[in-house]
């Protein structure tokens, strides 16, 4: 993978200096959003951030961003029957946190 990234004119300086700025807008993307109150956090993974996209390829841009103020499994918990939460019902469990999510 690297030579073919190096044939193509992205070597380990552009590498490197790609994943210093997608480090960069993270860090930067989060301290915007907690000084506004959000508690966040954001990632951006894929070819992009890791730098091993070729150039000129138009590949799109992976980001992530975690809300740390609502856990929906402690959420669903609370708001059904502790009578559910056993191992013989994992499938249902898994279901009803992804259908709360959507919500």
């Amino acid at each position: 993978m690297s030579e073919a990234l190096e044939e193509s004119g992205a070597g380990k300086n552009t590498v490197m200096e790609r994943r210093g700025s997608y480090l960069w807008r993270e860090r930067l993307a989060m301290m915007l959003l907690n000084i506004t109150g959000q508690n966040v956090e954001c990632f951006h993974f894929g070819s992009q951030s890791e730098g091993t996209t070729i150039p000129g390829l138009q590949s799109d841009i992976d980001f992530l961003m975690s809300h740390h103020d609502v856990n929906i499994m402690f959420y669903t918990i609370e708001k059904t029957h502790p009578s559910l939460w056993f191992e013989h019902n994992i499938m249902f469990l898994l279901w009803l946190c992804l259908h709360v999510f959507r919500k």
